[in-house]
């Protein structure tokens, strides 16, 4: 007896998982690789050497990571009748034979074996099927009508439905029918009885190679022979062709619906099946949630097919990021440069192309040119040659082609700031940008939520800077602001807040600005600021409010007589509504004290601050949102309800929040939800129910791309004992002078020309090149052209291990336990 296993289908409904090239039943599934499941089921009745594989041509390459190739059969086209008949050459015309799908979901697979073992009896008289009892009328089943049973005890076949509407697959249900499994079992003797056909004789006979015959092997034979009989299996089967049929298989089996490194709250039934990112799923019940490194796709799980079929031709045909191997997994961390991280098991081999390795774990074997050479983590290999890499014990391998494909792009990460305005003679604006990370994933606790990305693909924060003099910022946020705007000048304090110290800096009136707001008209804004200051000088403070005509929770100030004599944070909605219906207005966060009424403050919170002051109220009848929430987020940037930042595919879809810069998404069928999704993290959400919990526990990781004075970084990976990151040197820029005590450092030049200074030495870098910086020694990179760097760290890699003798940015500065430290735009410094 002999198993055909029948893979030769797209998987197309299957994205983003399956691609053109890497169809689902040869992707890493929630349930495994189907097409490696279905040759378990098949050992469990005939030998290994007995299990033949059917594809086609094009995906043979696929098939042989995981099946030998003498057991292979490459045919065009994939359930034709051709195909049947030319797989039945390889028995004997006596020896029944299974043609089993690779695509089907089947538990206990023992019973199922059993089932088929007991149809393979009566195979050498007649086609034997395979129905299931169905669980429910399903409409995306083919259907078995039976007509009794004759003296052997198998049941005949009326007829066949296909895909019934739901009315009629209730009716035939009621009449004894059964799904389909598309399963079937006959010898060649048998197949040559079905069919008058001399075409299939002669292909049968192996006469021809096919190639004529596009008909389906049910169409053109089965439903056209009396010679067919059915057995029933009564356990667990789903056809997984689909999401949906998919996640139905997991709840049937009681296997985990969620993989990956990923969380759920209030999400009953749905799956999240997440490869790169860590993730959570809020609020979204029977939902699919796939990632992949390139690609998401979230849609209600009814709808989760016709989501994936909206996936563009580009994103359908793009080579996938994940490809599971025979020896282990092959994963792209970037595209454009090609960066890939190979994973081998202990003892495996791999075929590696042209290209330079870097070692990030374990260690390998390579003969090469007669020569063997031993590789250890840290070391790297370039050649211009394929080579087979041994793996000497379980291996992670970074390998980046010779030929390197940069996409060069016009800006750098950021945009320059804008400069300053001028302000009036005697005004010191300030600008406290928010360091709550209220914005996570996206905002992290050392990347605050000032630095953001808007559509506009700007910082947030740069909104209000053009308003600002100086920017009050904390140590922790330091970095990173003066990286998006150097223009300006920087006050680091131990402690932030309206306090007196804020007395000591220039200027008759100070101005507080929020660092998270966006302007809807900047002419207008500008005036009412200066209006707002004149006021600070005749009254001592005055504070800007706007009317309150937004639905999500907002600040409330109470006025009397033109003056503000309360401040509510957080009124509850109803609160809100009867004091907005009262006159209150909303309170912008932009204040005016006079330098005098400041310096006499005690150290108090807002609140009591402004029943103190009972400063003047001035209203700005355009619209000022700070963003300090998603909603807020959605307000400020949309004008439709539904903001968008990326690429994304949507349908039937309304008042959401995409935030996606670097990776497509593609949804259908969700409104009111929040994705905002970066480099290492997915958040999938109800916009109404964010669990601050969960936010903040996503604000403590560490943001995977950071702005840096002398460019950016992006991390690629990073787990345990090893780190990959790109680094972007702007040109003429410095990194510090450092040296780490826990890492060991492999750089690879991938664009531009610089200079390395390690130990006293000068060593020019160029595209090509690679260096290794081993731990306790002094180096630094400087820039002649922009750069761009692939830096592979291996041992402990964190970032707080980095001790630095010079640095051109001021990062060495001991910042004062209490008054003010000013960095001037031309590095110049004093403390007030």
């Amino acid at each position: 007896m002999k198993v055909i296993i029948l893979a030769g289908g797209r998987g197309t409904r299957f994205w983003p998982l399956g691609r053109h090239g890497l169809p689902k039943q040869f992707t890493r599934t929630p349930i495994g690789i189907l097409a490696k499941r279905a040759e378990d089921l098949a050992k469990l009745i005939v030998s290994e050497e007995d299990i033949i594989v059917h594809t086609q041509p094009d995906l043979l390459g696929v098939a042989e990571r995981f099946f030998p190739r003498e057991r292979i059969r490459a045919l065009p086209t994939a359930g034709t009748a051709e195909v049947v008949y030319a797989m039945l050459r390889s028995a004997q015309p006596d020896e029944p034979v299974i043609l089993l799908p690779s695509d089907h979901y089947i538990h206990p697979p023992e019973s199922f074996a059993e089932t088929l073992r007991q149809a393979a009896a009566f195979a050498r008289e007649r086609l034997m099927l395979i129905g299931i009892t169905p669980r429910e009328p399903a409409t995306r089943y083919g259907y078995i009508l039976p007509a009794g049973r004759d003296e052997t005890g198998f049941l005949r076949i009326e007829r066949f439905v296909e895909k019934p509407p739901r009315e009629e697959a209730e009716r035939l249900i009621q009449q004894g029918a059964v799904w389909n499994a598309g399963v079937f079992i006959l010898t060649p003797r048998v197949a040559r009885m079905l069919t008058k056909d001399a075409y299939l004789h002669d292909l049968l006979d192996g006469k021809h190679d096919g190639g004529g015959l596009t008909a389906s092997f049910d169409k053109h034979v089965v439903e056209h022979t009396e010679k067919r009989g059915l057995l029933v299996y009564e356990g667990v089967w789903n056809d997984v062709g689909t999401w949906q049929g998919l996640l139905e298989a997991l709840r049937l089996g009681l296997e985990d619906v969620t993989h990956g490194r990923v969380q759920t709250f209030q999400s009953e039934a749905s799956l999240a099946y997440l490869t790169r990112r860590e993730g959570v799923l809020i609020n979204l019940p029977k939902h699919v949630l796939v990632e992949t490194g390139d690609a998401i796709l979230l849609s209600p799980e009814a709808l989760a097919e016709q989501a994936a079929k909206t996936a563009p031709d580009d994103a359908r045909k793009a080579a996938s990021w994940d490809t599971p191997l025979q020896e282990g997994w092959e994963s792209f961390l970037s595209r454009k440069p090609d960066v890939k991280l190979i994973t081998l098991r202990e003892g495996a081999a791999y075929h590696a192309e042209p290209g330079v390795l870097i070692i990030a774990q374990g260690s390998v074997h390579i003969r090469m040119h007669e020569e063997d050479i031993i590789l250890t983590a840290g070391e790297s290999l370039t050649r211009d040659e394929p080579l087979t890499i041994h793996a000497r014990e379980a291996s992670r391998i970074v390998h980046t082609p010779l030929s390197w494909q940069v996409h060069r792009q016009e800006d750098e990460w950021y945009q320059p700031a804008r400069p300053p305005r001028l302000l009036p003679e005697g005004v010191t604006r300030i600008l406290l940008p928010q360091e709550e990370p209220v914005l996570s994933p996206v905002s992290r606790a050392d990347y605050p939520p000032g630095l953001v990305l808007t559509p506009a693909l700007e910082p947030i924060i740069m909104t209000s800077a053009a308003y600002a003099q100086h920017v009050l910022v904390t140590p922790r946020a330091y970095s990173p602001l003066r990286a998006v705007m150097p223009e300006h000048t920087f006050i680091l304090t131990k402690k932030l807040g309206i306090t007196r110290r804020l007395a000591r800096l220039p200027g008759e009136v100070i101005t507080i600005l929020p660092g998270e707001v966006s302007v809807s008209t900047p002419a207008l804004f500008q005036r009412d600021l200066e209006r707002l200051e004149r006021l600070a000088r005749e009254h001592g403070s005055a504070i800007l409010t706007t009317p309150p005509g937004l639905a999500w929770p907002i600040p409330v100030i109470l006025t009397r007589e033109d003056h503000a004599y309360a401040l509510l944070p957080h009124p509850s909605a109803k609160l809100r509504q009867e004091l907005i219906r009262q006159g209150a207005q909303r309170f912008t966060g932009i204040i005016s004290i006079r330098k005098d009424v400041l310096a006499r403050l005690p150290e108090e919170d807002l609140p009591s601050l402004i029943r103190s002051l009972k400063p003047r109220v001035h209203q700005h009848i355009g619209r000022i949102i700070p963003i300090t929430s998603w909603e807020a987020y959605r307000e400020a940037f949309s004008s439709t309800r539904e903001t968008m930042t990326g690429r994304v595919v949507r349908s039937e879809s309304q008042r959401n929040v995409f935030y996606t810069p670097d990776t497509l998404l593609v949804t259908r069928g969700v409104s009111d939800t929040l994705i905002a999704i970066t480099p290492d993290y997915l958040l999938a959400a109800d916009l109404a129910s964010l669990p601050e919990r969960v936010l903040m526990q996503a604000a403590r990781r560490e943001s995977w791309i950071m702005p840096k004075p002398w460019g950016w970084y992006r991390i690629l990976a990073k787990e345990e004992g090893y780190a990959v990151k790109l680094l972007r040197v702007k040109p003429g820029e410095q990194l510090s002078l450092q040296k780490h005590e826990e890492r060991d450092e492999t750089w690879l030049i991938l664009q531009g020309e610089g200079v390395l200074e390690r130990d006293a030495r000068s060593i020019p870098l160029r595209e090509g090149v690679s260096v290794h910086i081993p731990r306790g020694v002094w180096h630094r990179v400087t820039a002649k052209s922009r750069m761009l760097i692939l830096e592979v760290q291996t041992g402990r890699p964190r970032e707080d291990d980095i001790i630095r003798r010079e640095d051109a940015y001021g990062r060495l500065n001991q910042l004062p336990e209490d008054g003010l430290l000013i960095i001037h735009p031309d590095g110049t410094q004093e403390t007030l």
